[in-house]
């Protein structure tokens, strides 16, 4: 596989769009299409800001690690809605929930 084809397979894991990933990097959209096809190479600078762009190893993508790390599992809308309500919280009532937290889950019935 070559870098490009691990680009574009990362890319779409994480699905994301051909616009995305070029705009997170900085360049347009036909610089990145032909990134990924391998038309033309990339300068180290561009490989390092594209494996932060996909949060991968550089190494991956460079074909030097057999795997890439690992796409972060998808949050449920639920815990998202908590996790939203919670930065609204003062340090106090954070720790308060904090607290409420651990005693539902010391009392769950799982």
């Amino acid at each position: 596989m070559t870098m490009g084809e691990r680009i574009k397979e990362l890319r779409r894991e994480r699905k994301m769009t051909l616009e995305e990933l070029a705009r997170k990097i900085g360049v347009s959209k036909p610089t990145m299409q032909r990134y990924e096809s391998g038309v033309i190479t990339m300068t180290t600078d561009r490989v390092l800001q594209i494996a932060d762009a996909l949060d991968v190893d550089p190494n991956y993508l460079m074909g030097w690690n057999a795997r890439s790390a690992p796409a972060e599992p998808e949050l449920p809308d639920s815990v998202i809605q908590i996790i939203n309500r919670l930065r609204l919280l003062s340090d106090e009532d954070l720790q308060e929930a904090l607290r409420y937290i651990d005693y539902i889950a010391s009392h769950s019935k799982t």
